[in-house]
C-alpha cells in the first residue's frame, strides 16, 4: 500500500510542486513538541474531529471505505481556520495558501486532479464560500458528489492524447460560514459529509482569551509540523500487518467493521456511520500509540451530534417535512373548518381543502411549490410517501384524484398530516 508522498511516489505536475514541498520535504519542530501543543486543543470535539478525518485518510483505502468530506463551519472568529491549520500540520507546513491548505478559489477539476495525486492523504480547502463565486458552481450537491467519485473526468493533454485518469481514496477537509447541506440537499450529499458547528474552540484557557489561544496556536503549528504523519503511517501499516482473526478478517478492518456496527445502532445511515468509523479508528490510534492512553476513548454517543440520522438523509422524508410546514404556513389558501367549527375561505387562490387532518393539494400547486425548494415528487417518493401512510392511493393504486371544486375541476393529492394542523 502506498501513502504519497511517504513510499516514493514521483509523480509530480508543476501545480502540485508546492504541495509536494509542502509536505514531504520540510519539518521543523519535533514530534513530542507537535504532541505538547495539539493535546490541550483536544477538549473541543470539532478539533479533535479534525486531527481524526487528517488521519483518517489513509485508512479509506486499506479498509475498502469511500472518500468523505469534513466540514468545520461557523461565523467568523471561532477557530476554523486554525482548528484546519493543527490538522493540516500532521503532515506537513499548514501555512494557508502558501503550504498544505489550498484556498478554494480553484476549478473543480483543479481540486480532483489535486485530491487524486495525493490520493491517499487529505485535501484541505479553507473558506468554502469563495467557490460559491464561480461561475461553474451549481450547488454543492454536485460538488460533494463530483469530489467523492475518487476519479478524474476523462481529458485530453496538450498532444489531444487522452490523459491517465486519476483515481483517489482520501477525505476533503473544508472550512466554510455555513452548512453545506440544506432542506432540499440529496440524500447522497448529506451521506458523504460531517458538519461540525465550530464555536469558541479556543476558550481554552482561562487566563488567556480565545483570540490570543488561536493565535499562539497558529504560530506554533507554523514552527513546528510534518513529524506525525511518517510515523503514523508506520503504526498503521504495522496494525494492518498484524495476524488475521480465525475467519480470515483483518484485524484493523475487523475494529474498523465493529466500530461502523455500533455506530449504525445510534440511527444514522451505513455511510455516515463508515465515515465517521475511520475518524474513531484514527482517533485511537493517535491516543494510544502516541498519546498513551492519557484521555478517553470516542463513543457513539460523543459523536452522534455530528452524525445525521436516517431521516434527516432521506430526501423523501426531507421533502415530506416542508410539504406539511410549508402548507400549514400557507393556511389562508385553504377551505378547512377550524376546531369552533367555524369555515375558513381561501383569501387568494385555492391551493384545496382540509378535510379530517387530510389536505387535498391541487396537483400543479404542490408539484410547483416542492419544485421551488427543489423536490421532485416523482414516482419513487409517491411510494414511499404512501407506504409510510403520508399520501393516501386512489382506485387502480393511483396517487392523483380527480374531483371539483366550486364547479371547476380539481385534480389533487391527498397528503395525510402528521397531526391536527388547523
Amino acid at each position: 500500500m502506498s501513502f504519497a508522498p511517504y513510499d516514493g511516489i514521483t509523480v509530480v505536475s508543476e501545480e502540485n510542486e508546492r504541495v509536494i514541498r509542502a509536505i514531504g520535504q520540510s519539518k521543523q519542530g519535533s514530534l513530542d513538541e507537535w504532541l505538547k501543543i495539539v493535546r490541550p486543543l483536544l477538549v473541543k470535539m470539532p478539533t479533535r474531529l479534525a486531527v481524526a478525518a487528517s488521519l483518517a485518510a489513509p485508512l479509506i483505502q486499506l479498509v475498502g471505505a469511500l472518500p468523505f468530506v469534513y466540514l468545520l463551519w461557523g461565523s467568523t472568529g471561532h477557530g476554523k481556520t486554525v482548528a484546519m491549520m493543527v490538522a493540516a500540520s500532521v503532515w506537513g507546513n499548514p501555512e494557508v495558501g502558501g503550504g498544505y491548505v489550498q484556498t478554494m478559489g480553484s476549478t473543480k477539476n483543479a481540486t480532483i486532479s489535486l485530491a487524486c495525486f495525493l490520493h491517499s492523504l487529505p485535501y484541505f480547502g479553507d473558506e468554502a464560500k469563495t467557490i460559491e463565486a464561480q461561475p461553474w458552481f451549481k450547488g454543492w450537491d454536485p460538488f460533494i458528489y463530483e469530489i467523492t467519485e475518487g476519479t478524474e473526468r476523462g481529458r485530453l493533454d496538450t498532444d489531444m492524447k487522452q490523459r491517465e485518469t486519476g483515481r483517489h481514496k482520501t477525505c476533503f477537509i473544508f472550512t466554510g460560514e455555513n452548512p453545506m447541506t440544506s432542506s432540499n440537499s440529496g440524500g447522497g450529499t448529506a451521506n458523504r459529509l460531517i458538519e461540525a458547528k465550530c464555536k469558541n474552540l479556543f476558550d481554552i484557557n482561562p487566563e488567556k482569551d480565545q483570540q490570543t489561544v488561536a493565535k499562539d496556536v497558529a504560530r506554533a503549528v507554523r514552527n513546528c509540523y510534518g513529524f506525525l504523519g511518517p510515523k503514523y503511517i508506520a503504526k498503521v501499516k504495522e496494525l494492518y500487518a498484524k495476524e488475521s482473526d480465525e475467519q480470515g478478517k483483518n484485524m484493523l478492518v475487523k475494529i474498523y467493521d465493529d466500530t461502523v456496527a455500533d455506530l449504525r445502532k445510534t440511527g444514522t445511515t451505513g455511510k455516515q456511520a463508515a465515515a465517521m468509523g475511520l475518524l474513531m479508528i484514527a482517533d485511537d490510534i493517535l491516543r494510544m500509540c502516541f498519546y498513551q492512553s492519557s484521555y478517553t476513548g470516542l463513543q457513539p454517543k460523543d459523536v452522534a451530534p455530528f452524525l445525521k440520522s436516517k431521516n434527516e438523509v432521506s430526501t423523501d422524508v426531507r421533502a415530506y417535512n416542508y410539504l406539511v410546514n410549508h402548507i400549514n404556513e400557507n393556511l389562508d389558501k385553504f377551505y378547512y373548518d377550524d376546531d369552533k367549527g367555524n369555515h375558513h375561505y381561501p383569501s387568494n387562490k385555492s391551493w384545496g381543502k382540509i378535510e379530517n387532518n387530510v389536505v387535498q393539494i391541487n396537483k400543479n400547486v404542490c408539484e410547483r411549490e416542492l419544485e421551488r425548494k427543489g423536490f421532485y415528487l416523482n414516482h419513487s417518493m409517491k411510494d414511499t410517501w404512501a407506504s409510510r401512510g403520508w399520501l393516501i392511493t386512489a382506485s387502480g393504486k393511483r396517487y392523483v384524484y380527480s374531483g371539483s371544486m366550486n364547479g371547476e375541476p380539481f385534480s389533487c393529492y391527498k397528503i395525510v398530516l402528521p397531526q391536527a394542523n388547523v
